[in-house]
C-alpha cells in the first residue's frame, strides 16, 4: 500500500519526492507547545525558569539572609557614583569594579552571566529570594540574569546593583527592575577589607 496517491493527472517527473512529506518542524513545534514538560526542551526549559526565577530553590529570603546594611549601601552608593549613565555593554565590568571598590571581593574575570557562579564562592555575599519590593528598596543587592532572561543579551546576560531608590546601576542605570534575576545580598558574616 503507498502512501501517496498518484492519479494520472500528475506528472511524476517535475515533482519533488520531498513535497509529499509532512511538514515534521511544524508538528513538533505543536507538540513542544501542547506538552512543554514531556519533552526533553520543554523540561529543560522548566527547570531553567525555575532556576532563574529561584521559585524552587531552597535561598534563605532577604529577611533570614543576615543581609548586612552597611555593606548594601555603601556598595549601592559606589555603584551608582560610578555608574557610566550609558549602556556600554560593560555591565559586568562595572559591576565586578564596585564589588571591588567596596571592599566586598576582587576582581574575577567573567561575563555577566558567570557572575553568579563567582559570587556563589564570595563569603561576602549570600543568594537569597528576593520580592520585587526588596529589589526595589534594598540596596546593594546584586542582580545576576542568565543569557537572554528578561529579554537581556542573549549571549552575556547582565549584571546589576540596586540602589534601594527603584534603580540599580552598572554601565547604565536601570529604572524598571526586571525579574528572572539571580539575587545575592551583602552579608555581615565578613568584614569590609
Amino acid at each position: 500500500m503507498s502512501l501517496l496517491n498518484f492519479s494520472s493527472n500528475v506528472n511524476t517527473s517535475s515533482v519533488s519526492a520531498y513535497s509529499y512529506m509532512p511538514d515534521y518542524s511544524a508538528i513538533f513545534a505543536n507538540f513542544y507547545k501542547q506538552q512543554p514538560v514531556n519533552n526533553p526542551f520543554g523540561i529543560f526549559k522548566s527547570y531553567y525558569n525555575k532556576y532563574s526565577s529561584q521559585q524552587s530553590l531552597n535561598f534563605s529570603t532577604l529577611s533570614d539572609s543576615d543581609y548586612d546594611k552597611q555593606k548594601g549601601v555603601r556598595l549601592a552608593n559606589i555603584a551608582k557614583q560610578n555608574c557610566a549613565n550609558k549602556w556600554n555593554k560593560q555591565c559586568a565590568t562595572y559591576v565586578k569594579n564596585d564589588i571591588q571598590a567596596a571592599g566586598l571581593g576582587k576582581y574575577i574575570k567573567g561575563d555577566a552571566y558567570q557572575c553568579a557562579a563567582i559570587l556563589d564562592k564570595n563569603p561576602n555575599f549570600k543568594r537569597v529570594n528576593a520580592t520585587k519590593n526588596d529589589l526595589e528598596t534594598t540596596p546593594g543587592l546584586v542582580l545576576v540574569y542568565g543569557k537572554g532572561v528578561s529579554g537581556y543579551n542573549k549571549k552575556y546576560g547582565h549584571i546589576e546593583i540596586t540602589g534601594g531608590n527603584g534603580c540599580a546601576y552598572s554601565d547604565g542605570v536601570t529604572h524598571n527592575i526586571r525579574d528572572g534575576a539571580i539575587v545575592y545580598a551583602p552579608v555581615g558574616n565578613s568584614k569590609i577589607a
